[in-house]
């Protein structure tokens, strides 16, 4: 029921983006949806890892250690894919421009968060990390031990590295590819426009 409600709320938030005219609005659509899906993750996650919304800086639980691990190197793939295809990270559309982020890197991983999520939850409901693979201190909040972040990020790479459709008939591609055929599609867009714009000079 409480899924069913979060998914009925997020339909609702889906539409909200359609009538959004500026980016403020587009924001507290964004700040809002996050709110109503961490709500919803809190029925699956194991109830010892103590989660209970979406923290960081430092992260205060288990589930939060592991997705802010995990965006972090998701992060890092996308802004070196950006890179290789020839675009620059610290250009973005929807993320603000500061100085040491990536930017537009943070705009073309969005789609591919869940699979950060999808990751640390499977591997807490299936007891793969335990509460004793964590520490907690007051300054730096929750963090995993060397061995079980070398396990977390093994057990991500392989999930980036598994084959999926894009939903479009295509072949499966690893993720990571899927992320960098978005690179290149960014790239013949941009292109293609500043054709358009030069001729219509």
């Amino acid at each position: 029921m409480v899924l069913d409600h979060t998914r009925d709320a997020m339909k609702i938030s889906l539409r909200a983006v359609m009538r959004a005219d500026t980016l403020s609005e587009l924001n507290g659509v964004e700040g809002n949806a996050t709110r109503l899906y961490f709500d919803g993750l809190k029925g699956l996650v194991p109830a010892i890892y103590g989660f209970n919304d979406r923290n960081r800086r430092p992260p205060r639980d288990p589930f939060n250690a592991l997705i802010s691990l995990g965006y972090t190197q998701l992060y890092a793939h996308v802004d070196a894919l950006l890179r290789v295809t020839g675009l620059l990270p610290e250009l973005g559309f929807y993320h603000q421009v500061r100085s040491g982020h990536a930017a537009l890197a943070s705009d073309l991983m969005e789609p591919f968060r869940h699979v950060v999520e999808r990751c640390a939850l499977s591997m807490l409901q299936r007891e793969k990390l335990k509460l004793d693979d964590f520490t907690f201190e007051e300054s730096d909040g929750c963090r995993l031990n060397a061995a079980a972040r070398r396990l977390y990020l093994g057990h991500l790479t392989e999930a980036l590295l598994m084959p999926v459709k894009n939903g479009e008939n295509s072949d499966a591609l690893p993720i990571l590819d899927h992320i960098y055929q978005q690179c290149l599609n960014l790239k013949d867009g941009l292109l293609v426009n500043q054709i358009y714009l030069k001729h219509g000079e």
